[in-house]
């Protein structure tokens, strides 16, 4: 289970699980809650998320694809550990720690 705490126009949290089991649903909720955004600007803060797989860093990369400024805060180690190995760690971490 997996869910997105809107802490302000432009601070959102993700909690739970990013997995293969969450990604798909939680990629459509993201990118329609990011489509009514006043903003250009959004900071995801992972702090929250206590299991996730190479299906939920597939999931941050996917948004990073879209047309506004997101930066990941508190990005969890296991998945700075997927980003290494998949050669992508830089994409999230130039978007922020």
């Amino acid at each position: 289970m997996s869910q997105v705490i809107i802490e302000s126009n432009n601070y959102w949290r993700l909690a739970g699980e990013l997995s293969f089991i969450t990604a798909g649903d939680l990629l459509v909720e993201l990118t329609n809650k990011i489509s009514t955004l006043d903003s250009n600007e959004l900071t995801i803060d992972l702090s929250e998320i206590k299991n996730t797989d190479s299906a939920g860093l597939a999931l941050l990369i996917e948004l990073l694809r879209i047309d506004i400024s997101i930066t990941f805060c508190n990005i969890p180690e296991r998945i700075l550990s997927l980003s290494a190995v998949g050669g992508v760690r830089d994409l999230l971490i130039n978007k922020g720690v």
